[in-house]
């Protein structure tokens, strides 16, 4: 978190520091004050800001597993479906549909979230389960 937010030759740095996220001062000049903030890492889990464009500091991080943090990333496509915002990826777990043409009915053919579910939906026989839809497509 640190080395990345202060120091050019990190390299995360283009992600971070270079585009003026900071670490608190709080937390920079004592990692007591980190801990009594944020307490241990519980296992599996790592630093995460709740709003990516905010700084590491307390109120905006929190403790998430891997598939948390990578759904809080500026490479996301974010999407509106049924009233919620979500990444791809998300869109997919909910609708049990494969990632690869999802992705490519968004990011390429321009669909909405819905419009790219309900094609990839008609194309699919009804009576599959989710994980062999996904293997058909």
């Amino acid at each position: 978190m640190r080395n990345r937010c202060k120091y050019p030759s990190t390299y995360a740095w283009k992600w971070y520091g270079a585009k003026g996220i900071r670490v608190c001062e709080r937390w920079d000049s004592d990692y007591g004050n980190f801990l009594a903030d944020m307490g241990e890492a519980p296992e599996g889990m790592s630093i995460d800001r709740i709003d990516r464009h905010g700084h590491y500091e307390p109120g905006n991080c929190k403790w998430s597993d891997q598939k948390t943090q990578m759904n809080n990333t500026a490479r996301n496509i974010i999407v509106e479906y049924d009233g919620q915002k979500m990444s791809v990826t998300q869109l997919c777990d909910l609708t049990e549909l494969p990632y690869r043409p999802v992705h490519w009915l968004i990011k390429r053919r321009g669909m909405s979230a819905a419009e790219a579910v309900e094609t990839i939906r008609a194309r699919q026989p009804q009576n599959l389960t989710g994980l062999q839809r996904r293997q058909s497509v």
